[in-house]
């Protein structure tokens, strides 16, 4: 009669690891998901970028936006001197590991803004990254003159 006893609760100890094991898994495969970027992000044609929700980038077609850029680059160049400026973003969304969950996508960001001058073949710019007080200011950068 006990060894029906001490085998009952064996099977009550493993049925309830099973429910327990069966409510990690749900609740990791769960916040994997949310975590996990949308498909347009993740997976993008060969050689193209992944277009970011909400920006122009993703509302434009691959070959209007060649186009643009072969444009800018003529005007740019008839025009012999001209300035520039950029922010680049990247978002990277941490491995799907256990040591990461709960983690979100970090964003980084990168400032750049300068003049090209054809004609005297010089190129003058600065780089810069949103500061740890929030300020996305040139003067925590670096800056370079290339001439010839």
């Amino acid at each position: 009669m006990k060894g029906h006893f001490v085998l009952r609760h064996r099977f009550v100890a493993a049925g309830v690891c099973l429910i327990l094991i069966g409510m990690l898994m749900t609740s990791l495969v769960w916040a994997a998901h949310r975590a996990s970027p949308p498909a347009a992000e993740t997976s993008p044609a060969a050689g193209q970028a992944a277009p970011v929700a909400g920006s122009r980038s993703a509302q434009v077609d691959p070959a209007d936006a060649r186009r643009a850029v072969e444009e800018a680059w003529e005007r740019a160049r008839d025009a012999g001197a001209y300035t520039f400026a950029t922010q680049l973003s990247q978002i990277a969304y941490p491995a799907h590991t256990l040591s990461n969950l709960g983690r979100g996508p970090e964003r980084s960001e990168l400032h750049l803004a300068g003049t090209v001058d054809q004609p005297a073949r010089t190129l003058e710019f600065q780089m810069w990254q949103r500061g740890a007080d929030g300020s996305a200011s040139p003067a925590g950068g670096v800056e370079a003159r290339i001439e010839g």
